[in-house]
């Protein structure tokens, strides 16, 4: 339900009466009260006689005639000339003259009070307020926007400026903006601060420029009137410009009352019941100035994965300027008389364009996620039927152009709803327990990890994607927030740095610093697989573990996790422990080339991401324009890893020189799972057909080293000693699996990773899960997540 104020004073009794008596100087408290006193007030206007109209200009009395004829009995053409005849040669009152004018007056407020009170009875609105106090109110915030303009457009002729001029020049933040105030206030005379009459004349809350104090104070006074009384204090500011600069606000107040009422639609009520509608639609007579109007809405039954999904916007500016232009390049294609092949052609795409596709300035659009790349597919169009050519007086036309309105189609995703609610609620259970658990599991030399860790903090990507098919039934991150929460704190979310519900941290893009996404000892058994493609005898290859180690060439010794070492190791038992130092010597004997080449074919060196659901012919990508991936993945250059030895170990281990999405690693776990690397599939049908899949490149790997690197991250979760041992997976679940602990930098929290697949013997499923600046390993926290969601009804499917 909208509401125009320009048809609601032209239409309903109470605000024509409210407007006439405003015409004459007597002074009501408004809509409400002229309603509620209609007959009283009805008379005093009845009562005028034609001299009472000399001192009002031509547009004023004009007005009054409009709004008496309206009033009391019609606007036929016979009445119209009567009543000017009255107010050119009587004497007598309106009353007098027109002698049923009484009576038709107080018969159409009875109506009005009736229907009224008919129209709220239907509305049930969760507004207190009953439905004309609510005009009333919109009525005041027009009249703030009529002062306030009215205002601005006196401003712009002092400097013979256009009134958008003046006033973009008012709101941003440039120099001479205050000169401009200054000379103002002095040509007007002005009393008061400086402060206070820029705030008047142009609001701070639309301006893009920084407040000082005095400004922001002057808006906090301000912002505490009511609508009402700011629309007082701007109305004296121009009642003083007539004593003062009479010729620069003459006519202003009419010209803005003019435009404002006529442009300015106002939302009232959404959600109608068909009674309401069905009244309005019928008796649109009785109600003027309320317009209802069909907005579609999209659904969302389920408030999950809302950055894949993505939202609806209005159009922003850009969009409605290339609205403009190409309704304007039709036009011109329109008006010529002869149009080339190619003309042709254009015009008549531009033509279907306009009359099925168009989008209005209040109808939404996809803003990002799947809204946005699939929005053609999603929204449909309009059709049109126009006719080309008539046929005589009652005769068929002879030529018709139609097109068909179709319907939207559906887009079907992988994500599971249930899953992914599975998921939130592991996430929660697990942050929750975990400080408990790992005091009763841990000796108090390791407890202190806890110091660090914060349960609230729950910022964590897990992905779950089927090996064969790349289809992710389970993408979370969190924090999550709800549509409603976003609308409502936007503002609060877009300027966190760390812990944004913003980011989709299972995609791994737009991270702060403190947040950024290195894989730790998951990347370990990429490291693993390059060096046995090399030479499969290295899975025997034995390296002692001191607990530090010095690379040749420097004099910095590097660390292990274990403060004692691994003593001597080998791959099996290095991968089992994730032993650093193996690592490190490892990547040494190799080279930086082998692990490069290999990190690099399987997609750790995509700047933009993985993620790239195509739609049916563009091309678009599901993360563009929304910095889903964008920087998520990272390899640094294989000359800096060539030259500088230590950088390339810590590479080996995940730690620098390398950074990777949930979604990435899941990726490098079902590689080792088939051997085959798949794209990960979030959209699976789009407009009726599947998205368009490029092949990718396939690393090769063998069977056998496929079958070591899974006995030996099979150790990691069922032998004691593994990193994830204490988990106390279940046995027939088979999970194959690798935990992580990142290091950010200095003391800032570490990340805890585990990444691997199921069930062994007959891969199904890679997951990743990331827990960002936990202060804890891995095994602490990121197996358990897996754990507990697998443990419930959901999550129980994917191991059957």
């Amino acid at each position: 339900l909208f509401f125009r104020y320009r048809d609601f004073r032209r239409g309903f009794i109470a605000a024509q009466l409210f407007e006439t008596l405003r015409l004459v100087g007597y002074e009501t408290d408004g809509l409400v009260d002229c309603l509620a006193r209609g007959e009283e007030l009805g008379a005093r206007c009845l009562a005028l006689r034609p001299q009472d109209f000399a001192s009002l200009s031509s547009g004023s009395r004009q007005d009054l005639r409009f709004y008496l004829t309206g009033m009391t009995g019609g606007r036929s053409f016979s009445r119209r000339v009567a009543i000017q005849d009255w107010e050119s040669e009587s004497k007598l009152s309106f009353a007098a003259a027109f002698p049923t004018a009484t009576e038709n007056f107080n018969q159409r407020i009875r109506e009005a009070r009736h229907n009224l009170l008919f129209l709220e009875d239907l509305l049930q609105s969760k507004n207190p307020l009953p439905l004309l106090q609510r005009l009333e109110d919109r009525r005041h915030e027009l009249e703030v926007m009529v002062a306030r303009a009215a205002l601005q457009e006196a401003a712009s002729r002092v400097f013979d400026f256009s009134a958008a001029t003046m006033r973009s020049r008012l709101l941003q933040h440039l120099p001479e903006r205050r000169e401009y105030l200054q000379e103002l206030h002095d040509h007007w005379q002005l009393d008061g601060t400086l402060a206070h009459f820029g705030v008047v004349l142009a609001p701070l809350e639309e301006s893009t420029r920084q407040p000082d104090s005095n400004e922001q104070q002057a808006f906090d006074d301000f912002q505490q009137l009511d609508v009402s009384q700011q629309a007082v204090v701007i109305r004296a500011v121009l009642e003083h410009l007539k004593e003062v600069s009479p010729d620069d606000v003459k006519g202003v107040l009419r010209n803005q009352t003019k435009r404002i009422h006529e442009l300015r639609v106002l939302p009232l009520e959404r959600d109608l019941d068909f009674e309401m509608v069905d009244l309005l639609s019928q008796q649109a007579g009785d109600f003027p100035g309320l317009y209802l109007q069909e907005v579609t809405q999209r659904l969302y039954p389920v408030e999950v994965a809302r950055m894949i999904v993505g939202s609806l916007h209005l159009p922003n500016s850009l969009d409605l300027k290339g609205n403009d232009d190409r309704r304007e390049r039709f036009d011109m294609l329109r008006r010529l008389l002869h149009r080339s092949a190619a003309e042709e052609a254009e015009f008549r795409r531009l033509r279907d364009w306009l009359w099925s596709d168009s989008l209005a300035a209040d109808e939404r659009k996809g803003q990002d996620g799947v809204e946005h790349v699939y929005e053609p597919v999603l929204r449909g169009s309009r059709g049109y039927l126009q006719e080309l050519e008539g046929g005589a007086e009652g005769a068929l036309p002879l030529e018709l152009l139609f097109s068909p309105p179709q319907n939207g189609s559906d887009i079907k995703l992988a994500l599971d709803a249930g899953m992914i609610q599975a998921a939130e609620q592991a996430i929660r259970k697990v942050y929750a327990e975990t400080i408990d658990r790992i005091n009763e599991q841990q000796p108090p030399n390791i407890v202190k990890a806890l110091q660090q860790f914060d349960p609230q903090q729950q910022k964590v990507g897990f992905v779950i994607m089927n090996v064969h098919t790349g289809e992710v039934p389970v993408l979370v991150s969190t924090p999550q927030v709800t549509r409603k929460e976003l609308r409502r704190n936007y503002d609060l979310y877009k300027d966190l740095e760390s812990g944004s519900p913003l980011r989709n941290r299972a995609l791994g893009g737009g991270f702060y610093v403190m947040e950024q996404p290195n894989p730790g000892s998951t990347f370990k058994p990429l490291v693993a697989a390059a060096s046995l493609a090399i030479d499969a005898s290295t899975w025997n290859r034995r390296y002692i573990c001191e607990g530090v180690y010095t690379p040749r060439g420097t004099s910095t010794p590097i660390k292990c996790d274990s403060k004692f070492g691994h003593h001597e190791i080998d791959m099996r038992e290095a991968l089992k422990k994730s032993c650093n130092i193996y690592f490190y010597q490892l990547a040494d004997d190799i080279g930086a080339g082998a692990l490069h080449e290999l990190a690099t074919e399987l997609g750790f060196a995509a700047k933009k991401g993985v993620a790239k659901d195509s739609h049916v012919g563009t091309g678009n990508e599901l993360s563009q324009g929304t910095r889903l991936e964008v920087g998520a993945n990272y390899l640094m250059d294989l000359s800096r890893l060539e030259s500088d030895i230590k950088m390339r170990m810590r590479t080996a281990i995940g730690q620098a020189g390398v950074r990777a999405s949930p979604l990435q690693m899941a990726r490098l776990f079902g590689w080792l799972a088939t051997g085959e690397l798949v794209r990960p599939r979030l959209v699976l049908e789009g407009g009726g057909a599947s998205p368009a899949r490029e092949s990718l490149p396939q690393p090769a790997i063998s069977n056998q080293t496929r079958a070591r690197i899974a006995e030996a991250l099979s150790a990691v979760v069922y032998e004691e000693g593994g990193t994830a041992y204490r988990t106390e997976f279940p046995a027939d679940w088979q999970i194959v699996a690798k935990t992580g602990t990142a290091e950010i930098r200095g003391s800032i929290p570490t990340h805890a990773w585990f990444t691997g697949y199921f069930p062994a013997d007959d891969p199904q499923y890679a997951f990743a899960v990331l827990c960002e600046n936990t202060g804890l390993h891995g095994g602490q926290i990121a197996s358990y997540i897996l754990k507990e969601f697998l443990l419930s009804s959901e999550g129980a499917e994917l191991l059957q």
